[in-house]
């Protein structure tokens, strides 16, 4: 089913009412400590069979709510920035729990469903972060925002948190504003993908006005003298430019 996960996400951002009050965003996503918050991308396989995929969204969905899952909605994305794995969208999800997640994955059918993964998606990423404290997350229309993952390298955790600190501080001077953070330390991690890939440890989403904002700031020399020295941390970093889809005509 083409495109079936963005239409998911499409359908639960415009069942969201938008509030009439000042300023309202046209998003947001709260998020309650305990919860579990997936984040899932994927790429379709070319010529793979609707039918597969209509099996997969059909059962697989249909098992996971009873377990409390919440679509709650998503991202287009509009550029990719140094991944191996670009995708067209960026799907959000709840659990109530943990706990809750792992008993959906116990359920005897769920191995043959989720095999049906590898027969639908060229490349599909789910990471579940649990969430350590209350937050919201809010996005508007008119802008775009940078959803930015980064691996380290061993042992070089504690001295990337004080750059990536300095960094957000740089882009909210020049006019970003930080939506969410979050890191393998605190929000305990699980990743699934259909290759080996390591779990990111920093996941980090900024508001900027426009992509031509956020690309003058990344090629400015004051970045690039804040990153400086950076290769002997991270180990891999990728950056996806995203916005909310367009609300459909009527909608």
């Amino acid at each position: 089913m083409k495109k079936t996960l963005l239409s998911l996400s499409m359908s639960a951002l415009m069942s969201f009412a938008f509030t009439t009050s000042v300023k309202a965003a046209d998003y947001t996503l709260e998020l309650h400590k305990g919860e579990t918050f997936c984040l899932v991308s994927a790429t379709e396989m070319p010529n793979a069979d609707e039918k597969i995929s209509q099996r997969y969204f059909k059962e697989a969905f249909a098992m996971a709510t009873r377990y409390g899952m919440a679509n709650r909605g998503g991202t287009e994305v509009i550029k990719t920035i140094g991944s191996n794995y670009p995708a067209e969208f960026w799907s959000f999800f709840t659990f109530p729990s943990p706990q809750a997640k792992r008993d959906f994955s116990s359920e005897k059918s769920w191995p043959a469903l989720r095999e049906l993964r590898t027969q639908a998606w060229d490349n599909l990423r789910i990471l579940d972060l649990d969430v350590q404290q209350d937050m919201k997350i809010e996005m508007d229309n008119d802008k775009v925002y940078v959803m930015s993952w980064v691996w380290t390298k061993p042992d070089r955790f504690d001295n990337f948190v004080s750059i990536k600190d300095a960094v957000l501080e740089l882009e909210e001077k020049h006019g970003a504003r930080v939506v969410a953070q979050f890191d393998a330390q605190s929000n305990n991690p699980a990743y699934y993908t259909l290759g080996m890939e390591q779990t990111p440890d920093f996941v980090m989403m900024t508001e900027w006005s426009s992509v031509e904002s956020y690309e003058k700031f990344s090629a400015s020399e004051v970045f690039a003298k804040t990153v400086a020295g950076t290769q002997s941390i991270i180990a891999g970093h990728e950056s996806t430019i995203l916005k909310l889809p367009k609300k459909k005509m009527g909608g």
